[in-house]
């Protein structure tokens, strides 16, 4: 028999009983380890989105597809970034509330690129320093939609940050370290391994050896050290690619 139990903000949810005759390989119980992370972060964004309202929560679905019709090469990236942000901070033991409001913040860390043109998203050469600027303000521009919900007012604080470094070298505001929310922390983490690895207009995506060496070389610059840690034990522990 293997038992693989499942916590949530550090409390015991549920185990994954598996039993047969004979002894289970190596292998095997890796594999079911890294079931019982999965059906974990299942757990808990599940549990958040059943206990939002329908209308929000389909509001905020919507607003996804619309960014991806916007920007095609964003297709897909929310959802990944909220599934492995979410991961990653049930990885580190936060509470079950953290976990939910990282997994929605991640969904929406980009909806503020709805208002970025469509030529400068989609632009396959290299952008001027004007388009930069502009770019650069989409966390902003993120703030501002959700703060105009009482409900979504705390993932905006979030959005807001998604781009500040750890040396304080980022934007909009340029905090540094544990100054800039932790959930921010975590979203900057993933959000770039994700889109390292997918194909943009001026390059395609980068080999997955390549993206984990980008975000070891650049902890402790531009991203948390400890999150960058924790990520690349999941990436490496779970075959996630």
């Amino acid at each position: 028999m293997l038992v693989s139990d499942i916590f949530i903000g550090g409390e015991l949810k549920a185990k994954l009983i598996f039993e047969r005759k004979r002894n289970f390989e190596e292998e095997e119980m890796d594999t079911i380890k890294s079931l019982g992370s999965f059906f974990t972060s299942f757990i808990a964004t599940h549990s958040y989105v059943s206990n939002q309202g329908k209308f929000q929560k389909d509001m905020i679905l919507t607003i996804i597809r619309i960014l991806e019709y916007h920007d095609p090469y964003t297709k897909g990236h929310s959802k990944n970034v909220a599934a492995l942000a979410s991961l990653v901070a049930e990885r580190m033991g936060l509470p079950d509330e953290m976990i939910r409001k990282t997994y929605w913040a991640a969904l929406v860390h980009d909806i503020g690129k709805i208002v970025i043109p469509s030529t400068i998203l989609n632009k396959e050469g290299k952008l001027t320093l004007e388009e930069f600027e502009i770019i650069k303000k989409h966390p902003v521009y993120g703030h501002d939609f959700l703060s105009t919900s009482s409900e979504l007012r705390e993932l905006a604080k979030y959005v807001y940050h998604h781009h500040e470094r750890w040396d304080g070298k980022g934007y909009p505001s340029g905090l540094s370290g544990e100054d800039i929310p932790l959930i921010s922390r975590i979203i900057t983490v993933v959000d770039a391994w994700d889109a390292m690895r997918s194909d943009r207009p001026y390059r395609k995506g980068l080999p997955k050896e390549v993206a984990l060496k980008e975000l070891t070389e650049h902890a402790g610059m531009q991203f948390d050290p400890s999150i960058v840690k924790i990520f690349v034990s999941l990436i490496e522990e779970q075959g996630i690619g």
